[in-house]
């Protein structure tokens, strides 16, 4: 085929078998993945933040495709996290202007985000 290029110019994603590929892009774009990542950034936000800045609420911006991902079953994602996830003030808002595969997290009060700072 004339619309390929040849193979010395190939980078080398192209020339791999599909298994040797590198899967972090894969695996970050689940999901799955992005409930763990929310999950470790509570962790680390509960384990991190100051002490008088504990009773402060914070607010997770989600896209709603997400949010429904939390929501579902009888037993969700999200009624587990209020169950163990204790010390911390947070909520949960759905917004359609966030990235369906990411997620946004900000002070209530100041309305500073806080995802950088409790990066896990």
């Amino acid at each position: 085929r004339d619309d390929r290029a040849p193979r010395e110019e190939r980078t080398r994603d192209e020339r791999a078998p599909r298994d040797e590929r590198p899967a972090a892009a894969a695996e970050a774009a689940t999901p799955e993945a992005l409930t763990a990542h929310l999950r470790a950034w509570l962790d680390a936000y509960r384990k991190g933040v100051d002490e008088r800045y504990r009773d402060r609420p914070v607010v997770i911006r989600v896209h709603p495709l997400f949010l429904a991902h939390l929501q579902r079953g009888l037993f969700s994602t999200l009624t587990r996290w209020r169950l163990s996830v204790r010390g911390i003030v947070w909520r949960v808002e759905e917004d359609a202007a966030v990235d369906p595969l990411a997620f946004d997290v900000r002070d209530e009060k100041s309305g500073r985000s806080l995802l950088k700072k409790y990066a896990p």
